[in-house]
């Protein structure tokens, strides 16, 4: 806005056309004029600010940066004194409800026209620019902040720890069996719950600097200090075993009583990592490792769990290779009907011996197996040279039509949504017979998901399968599930029979094996013993009515060509 020396005064009428807010001050800093949009936005009259000296103004301003202006400090003022001034966005407060405004002053205090301030009310803008930001910085559901806002300030605090000698804390939180609850409840539930724990690690962390929800049942708990190594590694432990407790409150809602648990682990800036993606990623490796040791647990990063993870990658890609090659072997070891001595049937194990590392046991790379996905193509794999193989000892004559083999199913591959579509269409590729199978399960599958686990029996029951329990006795703490599951064969932990020493066989694990039979008996489900290795064991077995049997009393579990000639030498239907 330009002012010439020879221009007119402005007349109040003319002011009052425009929509923007307009003071006139004289050099002297008396206000000339002012229109009514700027004395609305004060909640003034005209008279309430013309005449009023702008060094003692009707109206304060505020920097969003720098606090409550002083007069003398405000453009206006400046602009008196010939100082230059840009536009602002300031708060303006008057009698009224304080306004976001943009400020522009035009003019010199030596020409006629004085100095004019025009005010724009930007306070919907503002307003949404707010809600804007803070839709970015904070969690719709929980008002945590999100996974972008709790990088940022982890990257604030591993700038300033890199001046100040800080340490800096993450520690990631994951609910245990969380799926379960929404999956049993419904959404609602489910959206109550992340709620209130959210609330719990608000006030458990009100001192910290963030607490972020970072995924639908992750959260995030960044802390610094200036403490030593081990004195920050003791208040890390302690902060998450007072998360751990406070989460094992119980969480009523709607008359409901949901009990939960957490996974925790922990990494240490600049220790475990110095960027704020790496800090995060090492925490989130430390709760992998201790949902290893089992649920409610903590663990801090350690550097050989890299070492580890990095090893497991190049077992999976070695593993992988295997799969595909059909390098992997399948193993079968015969279940023997007692009371004949005829096989009743027989468990197919898969065998891998690496080329350069020798034979790996399964307890060690179907867990890598599990973790990285590869499982699928292995139970592929497995169930495809079965259904090979029961063909071949038919067409040989090795094998009677009632015979089944057993396969186990891993609780990743089982949990899958598409698992039974994808058994069926294996089935429908092979044509095998479904009663020829029996999938075994073991009893920790059950535990997240219950009801989950017994729609995909059923659905699998009806496409003609049958359904073991392995290890039974060792896992879920409730026999309930057995009226919910439609369940053939029950088989007895190894660990059971072990410890049958013919000289105290009466208690604990012959009680308990007694138990487990008659268990069966009741249900009308097969007792299957695992693990049977001399006479003493086979003898307690029968005389406890136990039905059949496997171990190396009997065979170990044996290629599929040595297992055909065992079969056909000793245990086929014409060698009675």
């Amino acid at each position: 806005m330009e002012y010439r020396t020879d221009a007119p005064a402005i007349s109040a009428d003319s002011l009052d056309l425009l929509a923007e807010g307009v003071v006139v001050v004289a050099g002297d800093g008396s206000v000339l004029a002012a229109n009514r949009a700027f004395c609305g936005l004060l909640g003034l009259s005209v008279d309430d600010v013309v005449g009023r000296s702008a060094f003692e103004p009707p109206w304060r301003f505020e920097s969003s940066t720098r606090g409550l202006l002083d007069p003398a400090e405000t453009s206006l003022v400046m602009a008196l004194a010939g100082d230059s001034s840009p536009e602002q966005l300031l708060l303006m407060h008057g009698s009224s409800t304080p306004r976001w405004v943009k400020v522009r002053v035009a003019g010199e205090a030596s020409r006629p026209g004085g100095v004019m301030m025009a005010v724009e009310d930007q306070s919907e803008l503002f307003s949404a620019q707010q809600h804007l930001h803070l839709a970015v910085q904070s969690d719709p559901l929980t008002s945590l902040c999100t996974r972008e806002h709790i990088i940022k300030v982890l990257e604030a605090a591993l700038a300033r720890a890199e001046d100040t000698g800080d340490r800096v804390g993450v520690l990631q939180v994951d609910l245990d069996g969380f799926r379960a609850i929404n999956d049993a409840f419904g959404p609602e539930v489910g959206d109550a719950v992340l709620v209130e724990v959210a609330d719990r690690l608000r006030r458990h962390c009100a001192d910290l600097a963030a607490v972020g929800r970072v995924g639908v049942d992750e959260f995030l708990v960044v802390s610094s200090a200036d403490s030593s190594g081990l004195a920050f590694d003791t208040t890390i432990r302690h902060l998450a075993d007072g998360l751990r407790s406070a989460i094992t409150e119980p969480v009523h809602h709607d008359g409901l009583e949901l009990h939960l648990t957490a996974s925790l682990g922990a990494a240490r800036g600049p220790d475990d990592a110095s960027s704020a993606t790496a800090l995060i990623a090492a925490a989130d490796r430390a709760v992998r490792a201790s949902r290893q040791i089992g649920r409610n647990q903590f663990q801090f990063h350690d550097s050989t769990i890299d070492i580890r993870n990095h090893d497991r990658l190049k077992l999976d890609r070695d593993l992988r290779q295997a799969t595909a090659r059909r390098e992997l072997e399948v193993h079968y070891q015969p279940i023997v009907e007692l009371c004949t001595g005829r096989p009743a049937g027989a468990e197919a194990l898969v065998r891998w011996h690496h080329d350069q590392h020798g034979p790996i046991p399964p307890s060690e790379f179907i867990p890598t197996a599990e973790t990285t996905g590869s499982i699928s193509a292995i139970s592929e794999f497995v169930l495809g040279t079965v259904a090979d193989d029961l063909a071949r000892w038919d067409s040989l004559g090795v094998t009677t039509p009632d015979m089944r083999v057993s396969v186990n199913i891993s609780a990743a591959e089982f949990n899958r949504p598409d698992f039974v579509s994808r058994f069926e269409r294996v089935l429908h590729s092979t044509g095998t017979d479904p009663s020829r199978l029996e999938l075994e399960i073991t009893e920790s599958l059950l535990v997240d998901d219950l009801g989950a686990a017994a729609r995909r029996l059923h659905q699998l029951e009806d496409l003609g399968l049958r359904t073991a329990i392995d290890d039974f006795g060792t896992g879920y703490s409730s026999l309930s599930y057995l009226h919910e599951l439609p369940l053939h064969t029950l088989k007895i932990d190894r660990s059971f029979l072990g410890d049958l020493t013919g000289v105290d066989d009466d208690r604990r694990s012959g009680a308990i094996t007694r138990t487990i039979i008659s268990l069966a008996r009741n249900l009308g489900v097969t007792a299957v013993a695992e693990g049977v290795e001399n006479s003493h064991q086979l003898s307690f077995l029968n005389e406890s009515g136990c039905q059949r049997a496997q171990g190396y009393l009997f065979a170990p579990a044996l290629p599929a060509e040595p297992f055909a000639r065992f079969m056909q030498a000793q245990f086929s239907p014409t060698a009675a």
